[in-house]
């Protein structure tokens, strides 16, 4: 039986506007943040979630009282729900979260891991895929003074795209519906890539 107040996986989107979506309940004014604290969790490797790197991340400069960050991560919690079993997409005492993201996504579709891709390994269709989920330059529109902590991510994901689109091209040629793609794909989300 399932529970009808399940909630589906929330999905945290950053190729392009970034764009954090669940079913739950948040107040408008806490959105921006508790979008930018759940991407952060989504995002970051398990080792980098501590208190301390959170406290950094999410509020920069003067560490804030402890109680700021119990009070966001109940509220994220709140907003994200939990699935058919119970269990919340954001777990109490502790800060692993689970959620979809289309960079996750990206990184699966192109055997992306620990900062490494196999992409003669992938197939044009998983490859033509993963550029199907970009919808501009990774993070834009983040709010000035927001994501600083993504600069290093920011330019992993360009590299990713730049390579998968290089990859596309040299397989497929300027001319194919894939090679079009990864060139459009370069001269919005990568704008330091060569076109040609």
């Amino acid at each position: 039986m399932s529970d009808p107040t399940a909630y589906p996986l929330p999905e945290v989107r950053i190729l392009g506007p970034v764009s954090v979506t669940a079913a739950g309940p948040v107040d408008p004014t806490h959105r921006h943040r508790l979008a930018e604290l759940g991407a952060y969790l989504a995002l970051t490797a398990p080792a980098g979630r501590t208190a301390a790197a959170v406290d950094a991340a999410i509020w920069p400069g003067p560490r804030p009282a402890m109680n700021t960050r119990h009070a966001a991560l109940s509220r994220l919690r709140r907003w994200w729900g939990h699935d058919e079993s119970g269990e919340a997409y954001v777990e109490r005492h502790s800060y692993a979260v689970r959620a979809w993201s289309d960079w996750g996504q990206v990184c699966a579709l192109a055997g992306y891991q620990g900062g490494v891709a196999v992409l003669e390994e992938a197939s044009t269709a998983d490859l033509t895929a993963a550029l199907h989920l970009v919808q501009g330059r990774p993070f834009a529109g983040a709010q000035w003074r927001r994501y600083g902590w993504a600069d290093r991510l920011r330019v992993d994901v360009e590299y990713l795209l730049d390579q998968i689109a290089g990859e596309l091209i040299d397989r497929e040629g300027e001319r194919s519906h894939p090679g079009r793609l990864a060139l459009a794909v370069r001269s919005v989300a990568v704008p330091w890539a060569s076109a040609s």
